[in-house]
């Protein structure tokens, strides 16, 4: 696998970030410091926004995991917000 994508970075409180990835990832991993702050969802869309379908991403110990066609990520932090980060990797 070859990353194709990687962010680090933190949501304001009540902050919504569409994260487009670029590339289609064959698979994607999101961390977050604490899922109950930090939502997050995926979409498969050309050019991912805010009218595309979005999948809820299922976290477990504050983190996801899933398999692509992956194109955008989106970050729903509640009113305490919180750090976040993404890997997508595509197969060589």
């Amino acid at each position: 696998m070859k990353t194709v994508f990687q962010l680090a970075d933190a949501l304001a409180a009540d902050e919504t970030r569409l994260v487009p990835l670029g590339l289609a990832a064959a698979s994607l991993t999101v961390l977050v410091d604490d899922a109950a702050n930090v939502e997050a969802s995926v979409s498969n869309a050309a050019e991912p926004g805010a009218s595309s379908l979005w999948s809820a991403l299922t976290m477990t110990d504050n983190g996801g995991c899933t398999t692509g066609p992956v194109t955008g990520v989106k970050l729903v932090a509640n009113a305490s917000g919180g750090s976040f980060q993404i890997l997508a990797t595509h197969e060589k």
